[in-house]
């Protein structure tokens, strides 16, 4: 049974995100290899619109995030809920999910929606996100 493109950006959506708890919380190798994972997964034109309103490029959230190994210390974790592909056009799927952070013990929500480039090769690629806080 083939995988659809729905399929593929979901687990796009949850493995990058994983990613993202392993670096941040300094879980994960801090290799240039295991970092190359987010470059490869954003697309050239890349946005993302943050809960605050700042719209970030491709290069900035890179830049940003590169001396982020360990930042939120050891505890911290990330999830992501309510994943849902909403829509598959041209190669193109629209996602949705919640994502949440814990750190300290406090918990802060985000409901995102994500448009991911998926090819037939099983390739995924992010292209926007936006993001708005839960309360």
């Amino acid at each position: 049974m083939a995988i659809t493109a729905q399929q593929l950006a979901v687990h796009e959506v949850l493995d990058l995100h994983e990613f993202f708890e392993d670096w941040l919380s300094g879980r994960g190798p801090n290799t240039p290899e295991c970092f190359a994972r987010l470059s490869r997964s954003l697309d050239s034109e890349f946005e993302i619109i943050t809960p605050d309103g700042q719209l970030i490029s491709r290069e900035n959230l890179i830049d940003g995030l590169s001396g982020g190994f360990g930042s939120r210390g050891p505890e911290f974790r990330l999830w992501v809920q309510n994943t849902r592909a909403r829509m598959v056009e041209e190669g193109l799927c629209l996602v949705t999910y919640e994502e949440w952070q814990a750190t300290d013990g406090v918990e802060k929500g985000r409901l995102s929606s994500a448009l991911l480039r998926c090819t037939p090769q099983g390739i995924c690629t992010w292209i926007h996100v936006h993001e708005t806080a839960l309360p």
